[in-house]
């Protein structure tokens, strides 16, 4: 999977990720066109994801991905036809299960023709034959209190540095623990592990040095000595279809073009990469002797904190929180059944076929799991 982002690192959880076909989409259509570019975003990190969906979501469905799920500033913010929120019916239902959808060629007004799209076909929730059935894929990665967030009115599109975090409370995240865990195994709070894998910055796929200068001060510099041709640099001008001072972004809706960015995308990717664990592997101390007991120097090598630790119920457990009362909160993940569940889950249930390595997957039961 792969997510464009800033500076700040965010755990991958209570977010929406893509394909590379998904995230270039993305950029090209809400983060390049705007200068400076929107939320501070100037790169696109890559994961290795692997998600286990519950078994209770099999059993109704046959489907490996749940409905996809929008999140806004670490807040599920998905409703039905009545304004009312379907996140806590799906996950009360299902737990927190990772949800897929294939963008849609049919968008708003102002959105471009779909570029970028795969080679093999990428769903089944299309006509057949149209390039619908080709169409990049977006996913959702519930996390600890998916409900809660940064209020809709007091998300700043400029601020990079935005605590997304500080409406969750512990009770919250203890009662709705999300569904990151170390290894996904398929239960209501354990459907997806997540490795960092790589990024890239959009200053090296566009070319540019220095992104301030290159897109602000370079104007004014030019005036003031006195040039007559000065051009505000853009790296993609709707209007012109095409970038100012950069030719990366040229042709939002030519299929070639968006191919040829996509396969540069992928390979910079990788090599950066390679490098950070090149890099790595230089720095590293030796390998301990058997029976030495010196393992514990290489805690930097297992899983990050952040991206695993499935922990216990009690571990969990805010201090100072009755575990009797608290209990019975968190069973009802498990028991509880909504009105309008059933509704809800067949919305955007369309079947997703991404890149996936299915791990021991048998008819009629989910007994595997899914890397992405």
């Amino acid at each position: 999977m792969y997510r464009a982002g800033g500076e700040a690192d965010y755990d991958l959880e209570n977010v929406n990720a893509a394909d590379l076909e998904g995230v270039l989409w993305y950029l090209h259509n809400e983060v390049v066109a705007s200068a400076p570019r929107k939320y501070g975003i100037d790169r696109i990190r890559r994961y290795q994801v692997t998600i286990k969906n519950t078994q209770e979501f099999w059993n109704v469905h046959k489907k490996q991905f749940g409905p996809f799920l929008a999140f806004d500033a670490a807040r599920c913010t998905t409703v039905d036809g009545m304004g009312a929120s379907t996140c806590e019916s799906v996950f009360q239902k299902y737990g927190f299960i990772v949800g897929c959808q294939p963008v849609q060629s049919a968008g708003a007004a102002d959105q471009a023709p779909l570029g970028y799209l795969h080679d093999s076909p990428s769903n089944t929730g299309c006509a057949p034959g149209t390039q619908d059935c080709y169409a990049p894929l977006w996913y959702s990665l519930p996390g600890p209190c998916p409900e809660f967030g940064i209020p809709q009115d007091a998300i700043d599109a400029n601020d990079a540095d935005q605590d997304v975090a500080q409406y969750k409370s512990a009770e919250c995240k203890w009662r709705m623990p999300g569904g990151r865990c170390e290894k996904a195994n398929g239960a209501p709070d354990c459907t997806y592990s997540v490795w960092p894998a790589g990024e890239i910055m959009l200053d090296d796929l566009s070319g540019i040095d220095d992104y301030q200068d290159w897109w602000n001060v370079s104007y004014y510099r030019c005036i003031d000595e006195g040039g007559t041709d000065c051009a505000q640099n853009k790296e993609y001008d709707v209007l012109l279809d095409a970038g100012v001072g950069t030719s990366f972004w040229d042709n939002r809706g030519d299929r070639d073009a968006c191919k040829a960015a996509a396969k540069l995308g992928a390979a910079a990717t990788e090599a950066a990469r390679q490098r950070a664990t090149e890099q790595k592997v230089a720095s590293a101390p030796a390998a301990p002797a058997a029976g030495d007991g010196a393992a514990g120097q290489f805690a930097e090598w297992s899983m990050p904190a952040r991206y695993g630790g499935s922990v216990d119920q009690e571990a969990r457990r805010p201090a100072g929180t009755d575990p009797a009362a608290t209990e019975v909160q968190s069973l009802a993940l498990h028991t509880r059944r909504s009105p309008v569940a059933a509704g809800v889950a067949a919305i955007g249930l369309e079947q997703c076929l991404p890149h996936l390595e299915p791990l021991a997957l048998q008819q009629g039961s989910l007994d595997g799991d899914l890397r992405v």
